[in-house]
């Protein structure tokens, strides 16, 4: 049995289901953590109790890796031999508390936890795309490339969040102006991501996606991004 580990999005983790092999299993999955945060020193709450009523168990495995920072150490001990790499949620701010060398990805997940009641005025937010911003991810990228077990093999993902949707018809239609100019904001810090990698680590990238992510939510109902067949 081969273990795979995917640091990236869902549409990451469905990209395993086009392998037809009963020898593969998907060992760790690590969704919506920046790179950034990744290695970042672990973060510690004065107040556990506080920190345990705050956050619910969906969203505790997901945040507790970001916390941590010990990605690499999961993954060793799963015995992951092919780990699978995308930027698709790179899409959320930061947190950082410089004073500590300590970074959180503000996720989504992180939202649903009352992390206001538990850190300090010392924490600042980092805009994505920012000076800081890439400051921290490049940083990332260094400690990802000189961290990385030894045999472990890396593929890379270049996905984009897609520029079309189907509509309630089953139409494939581009969205509207207004919803393309967050997309393409979007899409080009995800570009930036991909080519700093790239730069840093040694990986094997694969890109011919084209046009075919194709968002299943309907514009008029609200987006999911994660909404792809």
């Amino acid at each position: 049995m081969h273990n795979i580990s995917i640091f990236g999005s869902t549409i990451g983790k469905k990209s395993i289901s086009f392998i037809d092999s009963n020898d593969l299993q998907v060992s760790v999955y690590a969704p919506k953590t920046s790179i950034a945060s990744l290695f970042s020193k672990p973060v510690k709450f004065t107040n556990k109790s506080l920190f345990n009523k705050s956050i619910n168990s969906f969203n505790k495995s997901i945040l507790v890796r970001d916390l941590k920072g010990d990605f690499f150490k999961e993954i060793s001990k799963k015995d992951t031999s092919v780990l699978i790499v995308d930027f698709y949620d790179e899409i959320y701010n930061m947190i950082s508390l410089d004073s500590e060398d300590i970074c959180v990805t503000k996720s989504n997940y992180l939202s649903h936890c009352k992390l206001e009641s538990l850190i300090d005025k010392g924490w600042n937010e980092i805009i994505l795309g920012s000076e800081k911003y890439w400051e921290k991810w490049n940083k990332g990228c260094e400690s990802f490339s000189k961290n990385r077990p030894k045999d472990l093999k890396i593929i890379l993902l270049e996905i984009y969040l897609p520029r079309f949707y189907k509509n309630k018809s089953g139409k494939i239609v581009k969205y509207s102006s207004k919803r393309l100019d967050i997309i393409n904001k979007y899409n080009s810090v995800i570009k930036k991501c991909y080519a700093k990698f790239v730069e840093s680590v040694k990986c094997q990238v694969i890109s011919n996606f084209g046009n075919t992510i194709i968002c299943q939510t309907p514009e008029n109902e609200g987006t999911n991004y994660t909404d792809i067949n």
